[in-house]
């Protein structure tokens, strides 16, 4: 898993000013790019199409 530490620490400062300011919608598009600059797995493939990690059969 890779991570990209510049837009990490952006994506952070996003979320930390949409808490301040209340503003939950800019707060969820910081908690997206946070994950993606994580690397976050179902960032890199559609994990649906494997029917998740708790699908049967």
């Amino acid at each position: 898993m890779t991570i990209n530490h510049k837009l990490l620490i952006q994506a952070q400062q996003k979320a930390r000013a949409a808490r301040q300011n209340g503003d939950g919608a800019k707060w969820m598009e910081a908690n997206e790019e946070m994950k993606r600059a994580a690397g976050m797995p179902w960032y890199r493939g559609n994990s649906n199409k494997r029917g998740g990690e708790h699908a049967m059969g």
